[in-house]
């Protein structure tokens, strides 16, 4: 029914409808009123009606179709009405329901129709007389009325729609009726311009289009007003439909007219104030706004492209612009109330953001239309302009009505500068200076400049930052208009005035920015105002004073400790200048951040051509003007900052900013005259800030309160540099300031200074030669001196001094520089020249005539002048002859003036023989006779040793041999024919002349030798002071010797290598072993009868004689078990009967100790059982126990001992060691008594003393305080204590292997040793009567490692001194402690030594110093302190003593003879042999002490050999040499018969006993010494050099071997003073470097560079670099005929099979490199598998050093090498030497294992891993490698992971065509998660950006990109990659900006400076927060760049839809809560990122 009755409602409404519109028309029509003519008849109105008709048609109908078009209005909402419950589900009706509605559609559109188009009235009779005008004026009356009542319907109360329906239903009909009006206009438009191009002119036509449009507008604003309630505004959602009606309508008129219609609702709105809303005005024009403006750029490619219709557009959107601006001016004018004010203010911030987004838009969109029309152009920044204008006079009206009292016009102000001065301004500069037309900006400045006055200080303070001064800083330096940059500098000084310190309040000071931040600030300030100094009328000079009050400001701050936190207050603003200033006060490390940063963007800004190499081949496309000038101010700020805040910015130095500032000007030479005026400031105020005239004469010197000498030095330089003076206007500049430094009104220190910079000058720019001549001149000439220079009221002024005398620094400095312009060959005038070089050699000050004649060297060296007529004028000059050197020493007279004619000579050379024209030209060659005549006087001068002579001077004999080395041998004199002759000559007949021939030769010989003497000595003192001759030196040397060398090849050939007397060589007195006598040996006991002696009577005594006679080799006659049964036995014994006498227990510790080192011996051979049997010895060991009680834990601690852990323990064997030392460490077995337990400790402690754990330094710790303790004053010192400390020393100084190296634990270890020696000192001290104060101090300097001089006086001086008698048995056990450490203490400090020696003398024999007597003799022999003749005569002092037979103490001397027998000469051993013999024999026969015969028998046995125990530890216990059979039979005898005397007590007994088991225990340690000898004969360092070097006689040569021979043996003696061995060092380096130039025999030089290497310390690095050298130059020499230089390839062979440690130890870490250079050489000798073996060994110690040291250098030379190795497979000239096999094996090496090497050792495989300084070299080196391989699938086909990423990413140009390589690094980057590993992500991705593709290969890899984020979403690091090959795309691929530069590069992060070639390395040294700040820049540049290219490439379709699915996906995730919390930041910034993309691409702004 409810259908059914709409429908009839339906139908009524449609005939109220039908009869409104009949009347309508019928009222729009001429009527006729003619009662006798009907209607339709066709007759016409007669004549009398026809007035009355025409007057009653002239009655005006508006008010009669106005109520008709309000009741058709009424008709169609009540037709609404009825409908209104429908309208709600209109997309979900019946049928009939359904048709319905669309009957309330169409009966809409019947309407307007009806309203446009009228009735037809084709079909009346009369349509002629139809006024046209009154028609449309008559429809649009009733349209108006019928659209204003429209609206009144649908918002007012007493309308009847509000009384009819309901709210709910009302709010339908709104939307029904909104969505309807937006067709009709639509429709409207449509059927208005049809109409127009028919014939039928009927209806409203465009009034109702009108009528429509104003009508809509009002309805779309009309939501703005209160709702029925009253209580708010209705929803503003309809207003959006103004954008979308601007859409639809295709005219222009219509669109014009629309605009001005919603501008005019909605100043109606605002002036009607039915709402109160701060953003009224925004919120009813922001979306139409949007549509004309900011969405024009989604027109059409047609309607872009057609001029007409982009001029209607443009026209469109500069009136809503105009409108805009009309309607806030109007109500500034007209309101005066604060709601006014707020909404102007939202009305200008929003237009400043919409003109920045519209600015991002600009480039892009009109480079993606190829709009490049220059009509359109300028329209577009036309309107750019007036936008900004508008904007700039709005807030000018603002300011002007001055209403503070709104902070919301205070903050909308504040925020729209900030948007303007940061964004807009170097934006719409960057687009108005497009060469078409200019814009007046300044009216625009000032505006801003008003505005800026208008803000408080404190919205200025939270303006002011760094990235605003910077960006208006670029802009100033853009600017080209003197009154613009006039008008920017005076608003710049207005915004940061604010930051001037003067009494802050807290609320500005906590919004003050960091004091980086204010470095920055001030920097840019003080540049830009130097920048403009030149400018008068800019206020330059304020602008540079603002920036310097804030910088001091920031130094004061800083000095008082009040500083800021460093966080920088940039804002969201992401740029470069913030890692910049978080990096100015980094002090983590000595080598500053910011000088990465600086020396990163160096490199770009420079865009040098680099060497080509195939793993980088990105190039950077140079800098446009504002990128430069963007570079200009980061390099000027620098400067200004080093300069001004030196004492607080230790990290900013001056000279990063200069070479910053260089290698922009080297790329960019027109910016050069920018920066001249800083540095010229720069001068000035060091001038200034000097005190006076006389500290600036200390121009190299510190000031006293900075640098500014040495600064002022760099910026002088600075402005003569090529650099700066290769561009006209920069050298204008700076020759106008040089000029004026240069004259005669300034101090001379400053001209000096000057003038010395002016060769540099003329270098760079030719131009200047005569100007700098002239300055030349007048300084040499000139005779007014020095004046001071001061400052006054920003002026300088010059205040002159009386005349004087011409300075002789001006005079110095002007003679030096024309040397210098000689040198350089920059003269030109000879003449004129030559008059100045006469007064300089006429000049008083020796300095001028000497650089006078520097001056005629090098015009001479440069051909200007002639050497023999520049000698002849001197010969003149000086009235001397160059053939009388006495002459020439008179004349000259100073050292200087000789040295500078000294090194004139040095130009010597040839005269052409023009008759001898055929001849070839060195024969044509002849020497001229003044050259022959310069030699002969340098001969002479060089040989004048008198000492009247002025040869003292180390300078002139340096220039001698300078200039002697310019020679070649000819002109030295020598030739080879007639020293030929001369060899082979009659000695008796031409004597006389042979000396004549050979005297030049032998001449130069002695020279040579004498400056090699010289540089030797100058090194050696180099430490010590300052020489710098030396280098010049040993290169001068060097060069001699040489030339000799190469002389001698020519005469002598091979035969120079034979020798006719070799004996003339000075032989070295070998201390090697003499060949001992097998009948000796024989003759020794045997070890069975020892054993028979124990199984006879096992005792203490025969045990310790069995174990001191136990053979080495008992492992292969018994069993393990069997030999620990048996020392089980023998120390039973021993444990049970303990010696008392200290000696005789040092003996048995001893065998006890050397049994276990035979036990674990034998355990070697037991292979894989090895574990099983030494944790049965260990359970053996501790079973014993029970039967020895604690002397077991003795056996065990020794057993542990000499474990030998040279090679390699297996693990559970090397834990059983450790947990039992660790174990003896914590005390946890049962000791008995304090000596067994100290005892082992030390045993234990020097075991560890191998890997120097602290645990060492508590055991001394205890020990010390175990002997200061009660023990110290009863005495009682166990002797087992002592023997334990010597043991430890003796361990942790081994074989001298610790002695000089720094290393720290070598240091340990020394200090350690020193401490021990030290108790041993302490101790002994206090066992004498009266302690000594001397040993006391001796003892505190032993222990600090320090010898004071007085010391060894006072100890020589001492007098005798006495034992305490309840101390004799404490004070023997310590000296044979001391004796066990001497020879280590001599070999650490032998000054200490010889002190304790002398201490050791004055001791009484009684006191056991017999055991540490002869140790001290003999060690101070072997060290060379002592020499034998010394020795000598102290033995016969001591047989001398032997006569007393009365002395108690007599066996004590004995033993000392005995022990020095092996030291005296051969011809005095047997005689002393005899006495002690005889001695002992006399003594045992006598009525001795048990003491006194116990140490005969001693004697007796150690004349035979060492004694093990009494000796050092690391003696053999061998027999000596020099012992006959006789001897040996004789003592064994007397040895045995005391044994089974019945007159000798038990005590001497037992110590024959224990003598002759070490007799026979000298047996096998004789074997021992052999075998060891056998094995080390070939790496013996003790090598006979007379007859390993052999030349022939009086060769240089034979010299040359002769100094290596000495020198040698001064460098094995090592303790003969750190300078000597150090000059022995150098010679040796010297002479190595000379005998490069030869080929030597392969034997002998393989062998002495083998021994070298050996007898080298540690720390010689330079002789070790120099034996390597040598090495590799007698490998790629070219071989002599009959010479074999096979002994350098065994010696390659063997270093390079030495385990990686070994190698580095032998040659040094720094001299491995130098070996691989050789690598090519070797190879192509070498057969195949040698070959291979090689290159792997090598490689393995290039890997050792990465891993260990992190030292890439190694590897470096080995790929660089190998590269050269395997270009030879491709080599088609000649065959390859190289084996095929060894090529592939290369090849196949480089390509696996090498790679996963690299990608290990090389890379970032680690978190927080940093590459080496040497990464890039490296990889640089492997890439060039591969590049060599055909074949790299291996690499190619390689899975990406972590540990490879990095190599396939560096690599992956290379590779870039095998399996696409680079796509899968990609790939497996983006897909990787954000979070995981990510430094090592973000390298790898920044080692492929610079590898960029073509723009094909880039579309595809974004279109890939965005495909994969489709996937995995942001999570991952897509958006890292795209941003990364984007920006580096865009810095390197060719993109033409034909109109206008991207003013994106203005306005972006700066990123760019960072983009090099190498950055994925350089960034390995920044912090992992730094480069996430640097990937921050990049995404944030990213979306116009990105937007740009797919421009270029046509993908901005594709990539839009892309990123708004991944948008919109990323919405669903959001609402679904799957966001992760740790990924907050990187979804944020990626969605930023994304959503600016989405803008540009799609609407331009959200």
């Amino acid at each position: 029914m409810a259908s059914v009755a709409r429908k009839n409602a339906s139908t009524r409404h449609d005939k109220e409808i039908d009869s409104v519109l009949s009347r309508l028309h019928s009222g729009s029509r001429f009527v006729y009123y003619n009662k006798h003519v009907k209607r339709g008849s066709g007759a016409k109105p007669s004549d009398e009606y026809r007035a009355y008709n025409v007057l009653r048609n002239l009655t005006h109908p508006d008010e009669v179709h106005a109520d008709l078009g309000r009741a058709l209005a009424n008709s169609y909402v009540s037709s609404l009405c009825e409908l209104s419950s429908l309208l709600s589900y209109s997309n979900d009706l019946k049928t009939e329901d359904d048709a319905a509605v669309k009957a309330a559609i169409d009966r809409g559109m019947f309407i307007l129709q009806s309203l446009v188009c009228g009735e037809d009235v084709s079909k009346h009779e009369n349509k002629e007389v139809i006024d046209e005008n009154r028609n449309k004026a008559s429809y649009a009356a009733a349209a108006y009325s019928f659209f204003d009542q429209l609206v009144r319907s649908m918002f007012f109360k007493d309308d009847v729609v509000h009384i009819r329906v309901c709210n709910t239903e009302r709010a339908e009909m709104r939307s029904f009726v909104n969505q309807q009006w937006q067709q009709w206009c639509i429709r409207c438009e449509e059927l208005v311009y049809m109409n127009e191009k028919s014939s039928f002119t009927g209806g409203g036509g465009i009034h109702v289009l009108n009528a429509c449009m104003k009508g809509y507008a009002t309805f779309c604003f009309g939501l703005i007003g209160p709702d029925e309630s009253g209580e708010g505004p209705l929803s503003n959602n309809y207003t959006c439909c103004s954008g979308t009606v601007y859409h639809s309508l295709k005219q222009t008129v219509s669109r014009k007219f629309w605009i001005r219609a919603c501008v005019c609702n909605a100043m109606e709105i605002v002036n009607s104030k039915k709402i109160e809303c701060d953003t009224l005005i925004v919120d009813c024009l922001s979306p139409l706004f949007h549509a004309c403006v900011l969405q024009a750029r989604h027109e059409s490619p047609q309607q872009q492209q057609d001029l007409e219709t982009f001029q209607h557009k443009h026209i469109e959107r500069q009136l809503l612009l105009r409108d805009i601006f009309g309607v806030c001016s109007s109500l500034l004018h007209g309101v005066k109330d604060e709601s006014a004010f707020n909404q102007i203010a939202h009305v200008v911030k929003y237009l400043s953001t919409s003109l920045s987004s519209y600015i991002d838009q600009v480039s892009t969109w009109m480079k993606s239309k190829q709009i490049t029309n220059d009509s359109s152009i300028i329209d577009i920044a036309d309107f750019l302009y007036d936008w900004l204008r508008g904007i700039s006079d709005i807030m000018r009206l603002m300011v002007s009505r001055q209403y503070e009292e709104s902070n919301i016009v205070v903050d909308a102000v504040s925020s729209s500068l900030e948007t303007i001065l940061r964004h807009l301004l170097p934006q719409i500069t960057s687009h108005l200076n497009i060469g078409l037309v200019s814009f007046d900006m300044s009216s625009v400045y000032s505006t801003l400049h008003k505005a800026v006055s208008f803000l408080p200080r404190f919205k200025l303070v939270q303006m002011a930052d760094p990235l605003l001064a910077f960006r208006l800083g670029t802009l100033t330096l853009n600017l080209q208009d003197e009154q613009e940059l006039k008008i920017l500098c005076n608003l710049i000084i207005s915004i940061f005035s604010c930051l001037e310190p003067d009494g802050n309040s807290e609320r500005i000071i906590e919004v003050m920015p960091s004091s980086s931040d204010l470095l920055w600030i001030g920097g840019i300030l003080c540049s830009l105002g130097c920048t403009f100094l030149p400018l008068k009328s800019i206020n330059a000079k304020k602008l540079k004073n603002l920036g310097g009050s804030i910088l001091g400001n920031v130094h004061s701050t800083l000095q008082s400790g009040g500083t800021k936190s460093n966080t920088v207050s940039i804002g969201d603003d992401c740029s470069l200048l913030e890692i910049l200033s978080q990096s100015l006060h980094s002090r983590s490390n000595s080598s500053s951040e910011i000088q990465f940063l600086i020396s990163i963007m160096s490199s770009s800004v420079s865009n040098l051509d680099e060497k080509s190499v195939l793993l980088y081949t990105w190039k950077r496309r140079p800098l446009s003007v504002s990128e430069q000038h963007s570079a200009l101010l980061i390099g000027l700020s620098l400067l200004q900052i080093s300069l001004r805040s030196v004492a607080s910015i230790g990290e900013v130095q001056t000279d990063d900013a200069f070479a910053f500032l260089r290698s922009l000007m080297e790329c960019h030479p027109r910016i050069s005259s920018r920066i001249v005026p800083s540095i010229i400031d720069v001068v000035r105020t060091c001038i200034i800030h000097s005190q006076n005239a006389r500290q600036l004469t200390a121009l190299h010197a510190k000031d006293v309160n900075g640098v500014t000498p040495h600064l002022l030095h760099k910026a002088i330089k600075f402005l003569s540099s090529p650099a700066v003076v290769s561009d006209p206007h920069a050298a204008s500049l700076a020759w106008s300031f040089i000029s004026l430094v240069a004259s005669d009104n300034n101090p001379p220190a400053i001209r000096s200074c000057v003038i010395r910079v002016l060769p540099g000058m003329c270098a760079g720019n030719k131009r200047l030669r005569s100007r700098i001549h002239e300055i030349v001149r007048k300084s040499l000439t000139s005779r007014y001196g020095a004046c001071l220079l001061f400052h006054s009221v920003g002026q300088y002024n010059y205040q002159f001094s009386p005349p004087s005398f011409r300075n002789p620094l001006i005079r110095t400095a002007a003679m030096s520089t024309l040397s210098d312009l000689a040198k350089q060959d920059l003269v030109r005038d000879v003449q004129e020249i030559v008059g100045w070089i006469q007064l300089g050699l006429k000049d008083d000050e020796p300095a001028v005539s000497y650089f006078a004649l520097l001056s005629l060297k090098y015009l001479v060296s440069n051909d200007v002048l002639v050497f023999d007529l520049v000698t002849r004028v001197l010969e003149k000059r000086f009235g001397t002859n160059l053939s009388d050197s006495k002459s020439v020493l008179s004349a000259l007279g100073n050292d200087l003036l000789l040295e500078g004619f000294v090194l004139l000579l040095a130009e010597a050379g040839f005269e052409e023989d023009g008759d001898d024209e055929d001849k070839e030209d060195r024969e044509g060659l002849r020497v001229s006779p003044q050259s022959a005549k310069a030699v002969s006087l340098l001969v002479e001068l060089s040989l004048s040793h008198g000492p009247d002579q002025l040869m003292s001077g180390v300078r002139v004999q340096t220039a001698i041999l300078r200039s002697l080395a310019c020679y070649n041998a000819q002109l030295l004199g020598l030739d080879a024919e007639s020293i030929r002759s001369c060899s082979e000559a009659d000695t008796s007949e031409d004597r006389s002349e042979q000396f004549a021939l050979r005297k030049r030769y032998g001449d130069i010989k002695q020279i040579a030798l004498a400056g090699l003497q010289l540089a030797t000595k100058l090194i050696a003192v180099a430490e010590n002071c300052r020489v710098d001759e030396d280098n010049d030196v040993v290169d001068s040397v060097t060069s001699i010797l040489g030339t000799l060398l190469l002389f001698e090849e020519d005469v002598y050939g091979s035969s120079l290598y034979r020798t006719a007397a070799s004996e003339k060589i000075s032989k070295i007195r070998s201390d090697s072993r003499a060949r001992i006598s097998t009948a000796a040996l024989s003759s020794l006991p045997d070890y069975t009868k020892i054993l028979q002696m124990y199984d006879d009577e096992p005792n203490a005594s025969n045990a310790t004689a069995v174990m001191s006679a136990m053979p080495s080799n008992i492992e292969d006659n018994s069993s393990t078990d069997l030999i620990l049964s048996r020392l089980s036995e023998l120390v039973a014994d021993v444990a049970c009967d303990r010696f008392s006498e200290p000696h005789l227990n040092a003996i048995q510790l001893r065998a006890l100790m050397d049994c276990m080192k035979k036990l674990w011996s034998g355990l070697s051979g037991y292979g894989h059982e090895q574990q099983d049997k030494f944790s049965g010895v260990i359970e053996e060991l501790e079973s014993w126990i029970d039967r020895v009680g604690e002397y077991a834990y003795i056996a065990i601690s020794m057993f542990l001992l000499g474990v030998d852990e040279s090679n390699e323990l297996p693990p559970d064997l090397a834990d059983r060691v450790t947990k039992i030392q660790n174990s003896m460490m914590k005390g946890t077995f049962m000791f008995e008594t304090e000596e067994v337990n100290l005892l082992c400790l030390c045993l234990v402690a020097a075991k560890m003393s191998n890997s120097a754990e602290e645990r060492v330094t508590e055991a001394i710790d205890r020990l010390e305080k175990f002997l200061e303790g009660p023990n110290k004053s009863d005495n009682q010192i166990p002797f087992g204590i002592v023997f334990g400390m010597s043991v430890l020393v003796s361990n942790l100084i081994q074989d001298g292997k610790h002695l000089n190296s720094s290393d720290a634990s070598d240091i340990w270890r020394r200090k350690q040793a020193r401490r021990i020696i030290s108790i041993h000192l302490l101790s002994i001290n206090n066992c004498l009567t009266l302690p000594n104060s001397t040993i006391s101090s001796l003892a505190c300097c032993v222990e600090d490692g320090r010898f004071v001089p007085k010391l060894s006086d006072s100890c020589a001086q001492m007098e005798e001194l006495f034992v305490n008698e309840k101390s004799l048995h404490i004070i023997r056990g310590l000296m044979i402690g001391l004796g066990l450490s001497f020879s280590t203490l001599a070999a650490l400090d032998v000054n200490l030594s010889t002190c304790i020696l002398s201490v050791l003398e004055k001791l009484p024999w009684n006191s056991g110093k017999a055991f540490a007597l002869n140790v001290a003799y003999k060690s101070h022999v072997k060290i060379g302190v002592l020499d034998r003749g010394h020795l000598s005569n102290v033995v016969t002092g001591l047989i001398e003593h032997l006569a007393d037979d009365d002395d108690p103490c007599l066996g004590h001397v004995l033993y000392v003879v005995a022990n020095l027998c092996q030291l005296l000469p051969a011809e005095e051993i047997d005689n002393t042999v005899d006495i002690v013999k005889k001695t002992m024999q006399d003594y045992m026969r006598g009525r001795g002490s048990s003491d006194g015969k116990q140490m005969a028998i001693l004697s007796a046995v150690s004349l035979i050999g060492e004694i093990k125990g009494l000796s050092s530890h690391c003696g053999n216990g061998g027999i000596h040499g020099y012992i006959k059979k006789d001897v040996v039979i004789s003592i064994a005898k007397f040895l045995s018969g005391v044994t089974i005397s019945d007159g000798e007590d038990s005590r001497t007994k037992s110590a024959a006993t224990v003598g002759l088991g070490l007799m026979s225990g000298m047996k096998d340690s004789d074997k021992k010494a052999k075998q060891k000898a056998r094995e080390n004969s070939e790496n013996d360092p003790r090598v006979n050099f007379a007859a390993l070097l052999q030349a022939k006689d009086d060769t240089m040569l034979f010299s040359i071997f002769t100094e290596i021979n000495e020198s040698h043996a001064t460098l094995t003696a090592t303790n003969l003073g750190e300078v000597t061995r150090k000059a022995a060092a150098e010679k040796l380096c010297i002479l190595f470097k000379t005998l490069k130039t030869l080929p030597l025999p392969g034997n002998s030089g393989g062998r002495l560079i083998e021994v070298m290497l050996n007898d080298c310390h540690e720390e010689e690095t330079e002789l070790k670099s120099a034996c390597m050298e040598l090495l590799v130059s007698q490998l790629e020499s070219r071989r002599r005929i009959g010479f074999d230089g096979r002994g350098f390839l065994d010696v390659y062979l063997r270093l390079s099979k030495m385990s990686s440690e070994g190698l580095r130890k032998l040659v040094g870490v720094d001299n491995v490199p130098i070996m691989m250079t050789a690598l090519p050489n070797v190879i192509t000798q070498l057969p195949t598998s040698s070959g291979e073996e090689v290159v792997v060994n090598l490689w393995k110690t290039c890997l050792f050093d990465l891993a260990d040291l992190l030292n890439a250098q190694s590897a470096i030379e080995f790929f660089v090498g190998l590269k050269s190795i395997l270009m030879s497979s491709g080599a088609t000239e000649k065959k390859s030497v190289i084996s095929p096999a060894v090529l592939r094996s290369a090849q196949k090496l480089v390509t696996s294992n090498f790679f996963h090497d690299m990608c290990r050792y090389a890379g970032p495989f680690q978190k927080n891993y940093t590459l080496t300084s040497d990464a890039e070299t490296l990889w640089i080196a492997y890439a060039e490698c591969i590049s060599q391989v055909s074949d790299l699938t291996s690499i190619g086909e390689s899975d990406v992971s972590d540990d490879n990423l990095f190599g396939m990413s560096t690599c992956s140009t290379m590779l870039r065509n095998i399996s696409r390589v680079r796509q899968k690094v990609e790939m497996y980057i983006a897909c990787h998660p954000y979070d995981s590993n990510l430094r090592l992500m973000l390298t790898s991705l920044v080692a492929m950006g610079p590898q960029c593709s073509s723009i094909s290969e880039l579309k595809d890899s974004i279109l890939r990109i965005f495909d994969l984020m489709l996937v995995k979403g942001i999570d991952t690091m897509c958006l890292e990659v795209l941003a990364i090959e984007v920006i580096f795309s865009w810095r390197s691929l060719d993109l033409s900006l034909d109109f206008l530069e991207m003013p994106l590069l203005h306005v972006s992060t700066l990123c760019s400076f960072l983009l090099t070639r190498d950055l994925s390395f350089k960034i390995q040294a920044w912090p992992s927060e730094w480069i996430l700040k640097f990937f921050d820049l990049c995404l944030v540049d990213l979306p116009s760049m990105l937007v740009f290219l797919c421009g270029q490439c046509k993908i901005s379709e594709d990539v839009a839809n892309r990123t708004s699915r991944i948008l919109s996906a990323v919405a669903q995730q959001n609402g679904s809560g799957l966001a992760m919390e740790g990924q907050f930041h990187h979804k944020s910034r990626a969605l930023a990122c994304l959503r600016s993309i989405a803008q540009l691409l799609n609407e331009g702004e959200p």
